[in-house]
């Protein structure tokens, strides 16, 4: 069984190996470069459109959305496992309005009701426990939590169910990939309730599914390697996005679910 101390150094070696945010939003080929820079989009949008001083931002990286509206606010945070990200991203914010600080999910360490906004974006499927993350971003945020993860076609047959990974092929994963070492698939519906059950007097604002178009394409275009490249391909998938966006049926089957709570209480 791979230990909490491997993980750690599986994701050192996934910083020093590479730029985690040239690698996920500027590489690859159009159509990755497109939904991933998606789902960057709709986050910053919902940080924009909310009233916040401060913020934390858990699994930063390189703290792409760790700076993002910095200027409007008191003060930000981020915080990751990996110290070559965090050295990373204190070299290209340093002269920012943000503290980068290397520290665990799942027992963060700061006093509660401490932030305006907590973000954990893309991180709940790599935790042994993700309630327990939850749990602490609602524990030490006054007002807001962003939610963003990876969903699952294949969890359908469990809708609204969490599904635990293979765990051998998690060990397998996780040391030659990180990122192929998610201990989770999450549905939409299922990353509700995980939000829920997380902790009391939670209310879900928002639910966006992202993208959907991924789901209509993700065969043709993998057996079809050429239409990744393709432009037209892409200014297609922008106008099917753009119509089911945030339409409740389609949020409930995105490939990306990004989920705004709100703490009551």
């Amino acid at each position: 069984m791979i230990s909490d101390e491997e993980i750690r150094k599986c994701y050192e070696l996934q910083g020093m190996y590479g730029d985690h945010v040239k690698q996920m939003y500027a590489s690859g080929d159009l159509f990755t470069r497109y939904w991933q820079n998606m789902r960057r989009i709709i986050v910053e949008r919902l940080i924009e459109e909310l009233e916040v001083d401060s913020l934390l931002d858990v699994g930063c990286a390189e703290g792409l959305y760790t700076v993002f509206l910095t200027h409007k606010r008191v003060y930000s945070v981020g915080i990751d496992i990996s110290l070559p990200k965090l050295i990373r991203a204190k070299k290209r914010y340093g002269r920012w309005k943000v503290l980068f600080i290397q520290a665990d999910a799942e027992n963060l360490p700061f006093s509660d009701n401490l932030f305006d906004l907590v973000l954990l974006i893309d991180v709940l499927r790599y935790l042994r426990n993700p309630e327990r993350a939850l749990k602490e971003a609602f524990r030490v945020s006054r007002k807001y939590v962003i939610v963003q993860s990876r969903t699952h076609l294949r969890t359908l047959r469990n809708f609204g169910r969490v599904m635990p990974r293979d765990y051998s092929s998690i060990e397998r994963n996780f040391r030659t990939n990180p990122f192929g070492g998610a201990f989770w698939l999450f549905s939409s519906l299922g990353l509700i309730r995980l939000i829920r059950a997380s902790t009391p007097n939670v209310r879900i604002l928002r639910v966006i599914g992202i993208p959907f178009i991924l789901i209509l394409t993700d065969l043709p275009f993998n057996i079809v390697g050429y239409l990744r490249k393709s432009v037209t391909a892409v200014k297609i998938a922008m106008i099917i996005d753009r119509l089911v966006m945030e339409r409740r049926v389609f949020n409930l089957m995105g490939s990306y679910t990004t989920i705004l709570a709100e703490k009551e209480g």
